[in-house]
């Protein structure tokens, strides 16, 4: 990694979580770019980014994806993304929330009390609603719609 110019390295520490940025985020994404000498000229020729989502001090998330499996590798691949499936959350207070899955099958809630949420999903392929039960303390929970396959906690 380079830090061209920069110190103290504060941009290294923040990518590998080094000192005080050691474990402050429960979300994160990342892309790698190759071959950018040869298309565009650029100093280096690969190119890492890290996107930070949450802080480790906000609410839990339950997120997933409504997928058709079309490419029989038992995980999401981009074009699989089923749209228009409601997903309802319903709390330990029976307390629910629902949401309509986007053009990419994704959906996300806010996790706001810890305890047994019971997941749903109608529509789409799920003709007939489809539920399981997952328990959120601190950490995010991912509950996937596969079509012929129903929810899968991951």
């Amino acid at each position: 990694m380079i830090d061209a110019g920069i110190n103290p390295p504060d941009h290294r520490y923040n990518l590998l979580g080094y000192g005080s940025t050691q474990s402050l985020y429960r979300e994160i994404g990342c892309g790698l770019i190759q071959g950018q000498v040869a298309q565009t000229g650029a100093p280096y020729d690969s190119y890492v980014t890290q996107d930070f989502g949450c802080a480790v001090t906000s609410q839990a998330i339950l997120t997933g994806v409504v997928y058709a499996d079309t490419a029989g590798t038992g995980v999401y691949q981009a074009g699989e993304g089923i749209p228009g499936v409601t997903v309802t959350v319903t709390g330990p207070s029976n307390n629910a929330a629902s949401a309509t899955t986007m053009t990419a099958g994704g959906y996300a809630f806010t996790i706001l009390t810890p305890g047994t949420y019971t997941v749903s999903m109608s529509g789409g392929p799920f003709a007939t609603p489809v539920s399981v039960q997952v328990v959120i303390a601190n950490d995010n929970v991912k509950v996937d719609g596969v079509s012929g396959s129903g929810l899968i906690v991951r």
